[in-house]
């Protein structure tokens, strides 16, 4: 388990920094598709984004989807494109793509260990930092199957890893829920970890079953020295949030007037707000 922490840390930490610094208009955007063109998965850009954070053996594989699926446009539409995902034993199914965004087959693995490899389709609105939704189809008898989409905001590139070992990955990535939160940048917002879990046909927030990552997200967030007053707003805001993630509330503000003096005051007249967030996304009643 400590193996699996360190390495979802590792892989995370470099995503966050890809999709903070290095977003950037995909290459798979409307307008610049032809007709029957088909999206590999290999492309030398979508590697060169993805190859920091993604290890050899897990996670995201460069030939995944070979053999398997293939995203084809069918046809250019009034409103946008229609695209045509395809698998090896030629079951389709049309995706239609809304003007202006970008589509490209992110990832192919066995979702739900039952042997079969599903398709895990990228929609990006084409935002400077946002939105990103991803769509997951299945085989069935007569046809591929949309079964799940999940819509993670300005969190991209996710990390597809089994960090407890029960045959299922989990989707590692990031929570915005405190982006922009009191006037801060995107890149001094709080850096929280997100982990979804494949329970009962559907996706949802397990990060809380995993307090190995808060804790070592904790210890990393104490590491992070910054002279910009917004960032160590960012910061302390991080670290309180964690804190409460560990139902560990009293600790967290004791620890944010200790570490962040400067920020602590702000973060007290944040209180309402903060503890609002964290009771609708995460249901904790502060």
């Amino acid at each position: 388990m400590l193996i699996g922490v360190i390495s979802f840390l590792i892989l995370c930490g470099a995503a966050l920094f890809l999709y903070k610094h290095y977003h950037k208009t995909s290459e798979h955007a409307l307008s610049q598709h032809k007709e029957g063109e088909i999206l590999q998965d290999d492309t030398d850009e979508r590697e060169r984004r993805q190859g920091a954070f993604f290890d050899s053996n897990e996670g995201r594989r460069k030939d995944a989807c070979k053999g398997y699926y293939s995203l084809t446009l069918k046809k250019k539409t009034a409103s946008g494109e229609q695209w045509m995902l395809k698998d090896n034993d030629k079951r389709t199914i049309t995706i239609d793509l809304r003007e202006p965004a970008a589509m490209s087959l992110y990832n192919c693995l066995d979702i739900d260990n039952d042997g079969q490899k599903e398709a895990v389709v990228e929609y990006f609105t084409l935002g400077i930092h946002c939105c990103f939704e991803y769509h997951f189809y299945r085989k069935t008898k007569t046809g591929l199957k949309l079964f799940e989409s999940i819509d993670l905001g300005s969190a991209s590139w996710p990390v597809f890893n089994d960090i407890n070992k029960d045959g299922k990955p989990e989707i590692l990535t990031f929570d915005d829920s405190f982006s922009y939160f009191g006037g801060l940048c995107f890149a001094c917002s709080p850096e929280l970890p997100l982990i979804l879990c494949y329970r009962n046909q559907k996706f949802s927030d397990c990060t809380n079953q995993f307090p190995a990552i808060l804790d070592r997200s904790i210890e990393e967030t104490l590491k992070e020295k910054l002279n910009n007053p917004f960032y160590k707003r960012g910061l302390a805001l991080q670290y309180l949030v964690l804190q409460i993630m560990r139902g560990k509330s009293q600790a967290g503000w004791q620890g944010a007037r200790e570490y962040y003096p400067e920020s602590y005051s702000w973060l007290r007249e944040s209180e309402r707000e903060i503890n609002k967030i964290i009771e609708g996304r995460y249901g904790i009643n502060r």
